[in-house]
């Protein structure tokens, strides 16, 4: 019997490929979303940073007041258009995710079918062990047989005679 083989193997091993990489790209998506979060943070701590500097001064000019509040409007600006495009990016990142589950059951197909066919394959060859097995007890006990009927020829004085 041959060894089981897979015809589709190669696709198997492509869609697998194809999966991987997909998976990779799903977490750069969602690496570069933390560190927009990130980045959205330090923004917003910087501005705590600078308000808590101007309250623990004794004496506020009105142009640094004038200049916190600028700051503060720049920061609110940047903090919105911060979180469009971390709403972007986790649009891009459900889509990825798509991509990924369709991928995963691409290859999931494929392993499945492998694996009925290498149950098909293995049937086989217990289909074939089995026609050998009968095949060599039927021989067996046509020999036997041949061994009797070729016992009841020989004259039975020659059979009287102990072996030795």
């Amino acid at each position: 019997m041959q060894a089981f083989r897979f015809r589709l193997e190669k696709v198997l091993r492509l869609r697998e490929r194809q999966l991987t990489a997909e998976e990779v790209k799903l977490e750069e998506l969602s690496n570069r979303r933390a560190q927009m979060r990130t980045e959205m943070e330090e923004l917003d701590a910087s501005l705590q940073r600078e308000q808590v500097s101007i309250q623990k001064q004794q004496f506020v000019s009105p142009a640094e007041l004038i200049s916190l509040d600028r700051y503060h409007g720049r920061v609110d600006r940047e903090h919105k258009e911060w979180v469009s495009k971390i709403d972007s990016q986790g649009d891009l990142i459900e889509k990825q995710k798509t991509q990924v589950v369709e991928a995963r059951g691409r290859v999931r197909l494929l392993e499945k079918l492998r694996e009925k066919r290498k149950a098909e394959w293995k049937a086989e060859g217990d289909r074939e062990l089995e026609e050998l097995a009968a095949d060599f007890s039927a021989a067996q006990w046509l020999r036997l047989r041949d061994q009797r009927e070729s016992i009841k020829d020989v004259p039975p004085e020659i059979m009287a005679t102990p072996h030795r």
